[in-house]
């Protein structure tokens, strides 16, 4: 029984995946707009909500160790597993200034989050505002 629950899962994921990357697709064609961008905010965003939802439960229920390895680890599975799995079923292109621009913003925030757990040791809320500023400001 777990198998069929663990192969049906697997089956209504991609699925699901399939029609979330459809929609997406439609939607940037509607409003006549990249697909990079609706990725970076649609979907990124939909992705992402398990991650905080679990996040935001942990800190509320006093495991913020939890919360920072939850946000860790799917940044890590993202980066390296999705984007590295579908990079070699299809090869990605992308303009050279996207990559460069990209590449920075991830190193700089990847670097003010190391910056802000080791040297300050905590993340308070002013940080989290901070870094939520720096989301919408990178997505405009």
């Amino acid at each position: 029984m777990a198998y069929f629950l663990t192969i049906g899962g697997l089956a209504l994921l991609g699925i699901g995946g399939e029609a979330l990357v459809r929609a997406a697709a439609n939607l940037a064609n509607r409003l006549r707009v990249s697909r990079l961008l609706v990725g970076l905010l649609v979907i990124a965003l939909a992705t992402s909500s398990p991650e905080l939802a679990v996040a935001i439960g942990a800190a509320l229920g006093g495991y913020p160790d939890i919360a920072v390895g939850n946000v860790v680890g799917s940044n890590i599975a993202n980066i390296l597993l999705v984007l590295s799995l579908g990079v070699l079923i299809f090869p990605m292109s992308c303009c050279q200034h996207v990559k460069e621009r990209d590449l920075v913003v991830v190193l700089a925030v990847t670097g003010f989050f190391v910056w802000l757990s080791a040297k300050r040791g905590e993340i308070n809320a002013m940080y989290g505002g901070l870094k939520v500023v720096m989301l919408l400001l990178y997505a405009l």
